[in-house]
């Protein structure tokens, strides 16, 4: 066998050993990556439609990628894909829907972005200055303290009134269970058993 043949016999078995062409793995990712976004696993889709972009860099799959991203809420990530899909695909059909759609993030981001700063202003003015470790020249001692006013049910009279309540209850249960006044005929009747 010539060198050239060899060559081109080596070539060919290497080509046979190489694995799946592109398109097929990308293929496989993509048909993965639709199954679960139908099935909202928006994460697991993201995943597959990156393992597809990976495969082969269509277009496509950045759009794909923008509404995976979109639907977890990292609308950053998600404007960033859909405008590289529009850079690389400039005559889209749906071009318009997608400009639509990045300058509704964008407001959303920015409006996330003013709460979270209004949020850390908030919190700056809530946090009490730093404390001077500098004593004062002349400390004034505090006043002393005043004695507490007994709260209400430490007074003689909460707990007379709590007496006369628990009383007037006692009294009232043992009237009602003396006599059938309620209303109520008795009944000899058995409660129901749990059926067998």
């Amino acid at each position: 066998m010539t060198a050239p043949a060899l060559a081109l016999a080596l070539a060919a078995v290497l080509a046979g050993r190489a694995g799946p062409a592109p398109e097929q793995v990308a293929r496989r990712h993509f048909d993965r990556a639709e199954k679960l976004y139908a099935l909202e696993k928006f994460q697991d889709a993201l995943t597959e439609y990156e393992a597809a972009y990976d495969a082969k860099p269509l277009p496509g799959f950045l759009f794909n990628i923008g509404q995976c991203y979109r639907n977890l809420g990292n609308f950053r990530q998600a404007v960033f894909s859909y405008k590289r899909y529009l850079s690389l695909r400039p005559d889209t059909r749906n071009r318009a829907e997608i400009e639509d759609l990045i300058v509704d993030l964008e407001k959303k981001i920015a409006d996330a972005d003013r709460r979270a700063k209004n949020r850390a202003l908030r919190l700056e003015a809530q946090t009490p200055p730093p404390q001077s470790n500098v004593t004062p020249v002349n400390p004034v001692d505090p006043p002393p303290p005043t004695p507490a006013e007994t709260p209400f049910y430490g007074r003689w009279w909460f707990w007379t009134a709590i007496a006369v309540v628990a009383a007037g209850a006692l009294v009232g249960v043992y009237a009602a269970s003396s006599g059938n006044d309620n209303g109520v005929p008795p009944t000899t009747l058995p409660p129901i058993d749990f059926p067998r």
